[in-house]
């Protein structure tokens, strides 16, 4: 075009080069023209900086938005579909796929409704949820109306959501038996799919677009475009006609109503059949029978009724306009209405003449408080309707109101009779409690019951309303499911009008439907955790390993406790939360051990120890100031656990660990914000790793009571040195020593040398021992202690030291910095092999 103020230039993807080449088909998020596309069908406008793109190639969603703070730049992002593959699945817009989309309509702020038409479904998307589900079709290609997954459709086209923003048309490649194309209606929140409108035969073969457009002189169009027979068709729906042209019967006024009104209908007559009036162009005409005189007298105020069907859009009630004709003209006049003053089922002016409103749910909200598998949950609902909903008797039956809520997948009453308790719950907030206004059939008010399909909120009678344009809140109790789950599309139905009585169903006033809206948010490090009934399995991700740092009876030891768990475990004022270690068998001697030291987020206090359990306590904002401490989850921990050793050799025994979380409130919040839970007890994994020699001696309470395989002592020199120490006799000690442990820098202790003294200056050739600095003798008790850095187990040490008296034969000992353990001999012989046998340490 040569006119300037238009041009067209690439936003994103790979335009043509100047060769004139056809642009590169790809795969690729990016800035701009870097970005690729592969075959991209329709663009949906979501605000003035982002539209959503249909790339139907690459089977995704893809949004194309300018970033203002990069100079304009435009940016491409996948939204749905993340690997470019084809496929079906519904969940998270990380995981869900589809089969070439090409047509989008947005239903809502956040709702856009996708042709799915290699899936032959009619897929939807969630943007403030980020889930996709399937709301119409099989899968399979076919012709079929019905409920939203009973439905088929084969390869739809294009989608558009219609004037009343709650149906949506479809063109799909779907014929009758007689081989004309269609026009499809589909309900954008239940997925109820009927058949709009029938081709003639021999015009449109192949509709490939639908369009609603508004054009002067028309009150709704529906424009197709033809894929073979190049043509363009427009369908005028009328909305407007409430009555189908013809004879209208008439009725007497509502005895009950008005009761001051005379009968009026048997004065007039169609075609001279008394009772009937004719309806054309929405204008009633009502003929005086012949002979019959309508008295015009102050005494007399004649009123007549009759039925019509209310338009399907909302609408202002109309100025109707009465005028007489025939012998006597009288001028055309305004008919009077109720106006602002009366209302009806909670619609202001609503028993003015037309004055229609679409019926609503405006507001439906759900949540829940607890997303743990087999808890107690409390579904918290807060509804609003553009109508009330009351008990009402018509025709002298009586017909009620109810919600039912759909799809709360694998929801469990806490009854055998499947009664749910309804209450307030911790927060109305600007709402209303709603509790009492629902019961069952002979139950008191604040209960409803949940069938496998749905849970029935039944207006209880009369004297109850569910009054229109009212916040109302209440919460029901269930159990959750006992099985993990993603969120379910939870539906709610509004019905006035119901009845028990089949044949008087049909006077049900209203019955309209929506999805429920919902929080979306990561609660404890759960994704989606708000979002009700999804059901998420708390645990260790690994199983918790458990080790020690010494298998000796009767040591001080360390366990060693490493962790990680899928959820947070936050310590709060409200409740504590703790993990529990049992099954510390050969420990039930200790009443108690003394507190470690504070590890945060890990905090001890008493008890720590109790009935052969350990208690590591999450810190809380008393042990932490201002603050409770968390443990995230997906994070490992580590824990040192100080403890003292059972007194008998025992073989590691089975331990548990769990978790408890008594917390059902962050602190500052109200109660039921968060749920309390458990993790199961698991079995702990231990290291299965040999210490100090000692097979699996690092395998928690694994204990071992340590022994010399051999432990010998003898000497040189029996001889005695003079009193004065003016003779001395020299001797030379030899000890030979084996453990069945082993230990690095070992100390040897050899006890009761009476009366002896050391020659430290034969130390350096006496000792098999690198460090001859590390041998000590302490004369005034007669004990020599020898410590070897040289290695494990010395084979052999012998020294030399002067006795000035006959001695007693020594005991031995044996350990390191952590401990020492005693061999005690029986009194021999000298220069005897000693009998060693193990004492208490």
């Amino acid at each position: 075009d040569s006119d300037p103020s238009y041009r067209i230039e690439p936003l994103a993807g790979n335009p043509p080069n100047n060769g004139g080449m056809d642009p590169v088909p790809g795969f690729l998020d990016g800035d701009g023209t870097n970005a690729r596309f592969r075959l991209p069908r329709d663009a949906l406008f979501i605000n003035t900086t982002h539209f959503l793109m249909a790339d139907s190639g690459n089977h995704a969603l893809r949004m194309v938005w300018i970033d203002p703070s990069f100079d304009g730049v435009w940016r491409v992002k996948t939204v749905v579909g993340m690997t470019g593959s084809q496929g079906e699945v519904d969940g998270s817009a990380e995981t869900a796929t589809l089969n070439t989309p090409v047509s989008l309509a947005r239903a809502s702020a956040d709702l856009v409704l996708i042709a799915d038409s290699g899936n032959n479904k009619i897929r939807a998307y969630n943007m403030a949820t980020k889930m996709v589900y399937t709301l119409a079709g099989q899968g399979t290609a076919g012709y079929r109306d019905g409920s939203g997954l009973q439905a088929q459709f084969t390869s739809p086209r294009s989608i558009s959501i219609l004037h009343n923003g709650t149906t949506a048309a479809v063109v799909d490649r779907s014929k009758t038996e007689e081989g004309r194309a269609l026009i499809r209606l589909v309900d954008v929140y239940t997925g109820a799919t009927s058949t709009m409108f029938v081709f003639p035969e021999g015009t449109f073969t192949q509709p490939i677009t639908v369009e609603e457009i508004p054009l002067e002189g028309y009150e709704h169009l529906v424009m197709v475009s033809g894929e073979s027979s190049n043509r363009i068709a427009t369908i005028e729906t009328k909305w407007n006609q409430v009555v189908p042209d013809g004879n209208v019967t008439l009725l007497a006024p509502d005895a009950d109503d008005y009761p001051e009104l005379a009968d009026l209908k048997g004065k007039f007559c169609y075609k001279g059949v008394p009772g009937f009036g004719s309806w054309q162009d929405s204008a009633l005409t009502l003929e005086v029978c012949p002979g019959a005189t309508v008295e015009v007298h102050s005494e007399t105020v004649w009123g007549l009724a009759f039925d019509i069907s209310n338009p399907s859009f909302a609408m202002v009630s109309p100025p109707l306009i009465v005028n007489v004709s025939g012998f006597v003209a009288f001028k055309h006049q305004l008919v009077d209405t109720p106006g602002d003053t009366v209302q009806l089922v909670g619609v202001i002016a609503g028993a003015d003449p037309l004055e229609i409103i679409v019926p609503n749910i405006t507001v439906a909200t759900l949540q829940h408080s607890n997303w743990y598998p087999g808890e107690i949950n409390r579904l918290t609902f807060i509804l609003e309707t553009n109508f009330d909903l009351n008990v009402i008797t018509v025709y002298n039956a009586t017909l009620g109101s109810l919600f039912r809520i759909y799809n709360l997948t694998g929801a469990q009453a806490l009854t055998s009779d499947n009664i749910v308790m309804l209450s307030d719950p911790f927060d109305l907030g600007t709402a209303t409690s709603g509790a009492g206004l629902f019961c069952v059939k002979g139950q008191e008010p604040g209960t409803a019951e949940l069938t496998p399909e749905y849970l029935e909120l039944r207006v209880c009678n009369t004297n109850t309303l569910f009054r229109a344009n009212t916040l109302h809140a209440f919460s029901a109790t269930i159990r959750n499911p006992t099985e993990p789950q993603n969120c379910p599309r939870v539906v709610i139905m509004a019905k006035t009008g119901d009845s028990e009585v089949a044949s008087l169903d049909k006077l049900a006033i209203y019955s309209l439907s929506r999805s429920m809206d919902s929080l979306d948010a990561t609660r404890l490090g759960v994704p989606h955790a708000t979002c009700p009934l999804r059901v998420f399995q708390q645990e260790f991700t690994t199983r918790p390993v458990l080790s020690q740092s010494s298998p000796f009876t009767g040591s001080s030891n360390n366990l060693t406790f490493t962790f990680t768990t899928n959820v947070d475990i936050i310590g709060a004022a409200s409740g504590a939360s703790y993990l529990e270690i049992s099954g510390l068998a050969g420990l039930e001697g200790y009443s108690s051990f003394p507190l470690p030291t504070d590890q945060p987020p890990f905090c001890f206090a008493q008890p720590y120890y109790e009935n052969a359990t350990l208690f590591v306590r999450v810190c809380d904002a008393a042990d932490v100031p201002g603050q409770a401490s968390t443990v995230f989850g997906g994070q490992e921990y580590v824990i040192q656990l100080p403890i003292s050793n059972p007194s008998e050799s025992q073989g590691s025994p089975a331990i548990v660990v769990g978790v408890v979380s008594e917390m059902d409130q962050l602190d500052g919040q109200p109660p039921g914000s968060l749920p309390s839970f458990t993790i199961a007890a698991v079995n702990v994994s231990k290291p299965n790793r040999d210490l100090f020699s000692i097979k699996n001696g690092a395998n928690p309470l694994l204990t071992f009571k340590p022994e010399f395989v051999v432990a010998s002592i003898f000497q040189a020199n029996p001889g005695i040195s003079s009193l004065d120490m003016q003779k001395t006799s020299e001797n030379t000690i030899h000890v030979y020593w084996e453990t069945d442990f082993t230990t690095e820098s070992p100390t040897l202790t050899i006890s009761g040398l009476s009366s002896t003294r050391f020659l430290a200056e034969q130390a350096d050739e006496a000792f098999n021992c690198t460090n001859p600095d590390h041998v000590t003798f302490n004369s005034n008790n007669g004990t020599a202690l020898a410590t070897f850095s040289a290695g494990p187990n010395p084979p052999e040490a012998s020294w030399s030291s002067v006795y000035s008296e006959g001695y007693a034969s020594p005991a031995i000992s044996f350990g390191d910095d952590a401990g020492y353990w005693s061999v005690d001999d029986a009194e021999d012989d000298e220069n005897q092999w000693l009998a060693i046998d193990t004492g208490a340490r």
